[in-house]
């Protein structure tokens, strides 16, 4: 039996997170991939106030898991995040688990283009173009 083919989704998003804490904000990203492991760095906000979330995830099939640092206001946070890769969007949640307690929330991003090295079969579907 062959494996199962693992879904790309390596390339750059734009999109929002929201909190009760900071409320709606924007969010960019670049997600780098290997096999089933996503990585990239989650920018929170924009301009000099802006703060950057390392962000570390497992795909399987569509569902993500994984886990994302970030600091605010001086405390370094660590959040669970479980999210779900659709049509070109990743929308979920997340969850703190160290630091930063009551700021659960929802991540919302679209994918705005797909890294070529790794996603050469979905730009010739013309899904979303590359970056």
């Amino acid at each position: 039996m062959p494996p199962a083919s693992t879904t790309v989704i390596s390339g750059e998003y734009l999109g929002t997170t929201t909190d009760p804490v900071g409320g709606a904000q924007p969010a960019a990203t670049t997600f780098a991939q290997h096999g089933n492991a996503v990585g990239g760095t989650l920018i929170i906000g924009a301009g000099p106030t802006s703060t950057p979330e390392s962000i570390a995830l497992t795909i399987s099939g569509s569902a993500l898991s994984g886990s994302g640092t970030a600091t605010f206001n001086g405390t370094v946070c660590t959040f669970a995040i479980t999210a779900t890769y659709t049509n070109n969007q990743i929308s979920g949640t997340y969850v703190p688990v160290g630091g930063c307690a009551g700021r659960s929330g929802t991540i919302s991003l679209t994918q705005q283009c797909a890294n070529p090295a790794a996603s050469v079969a979905r730009r010739a579907q013309g899904v979303v173009p590359s970056c």
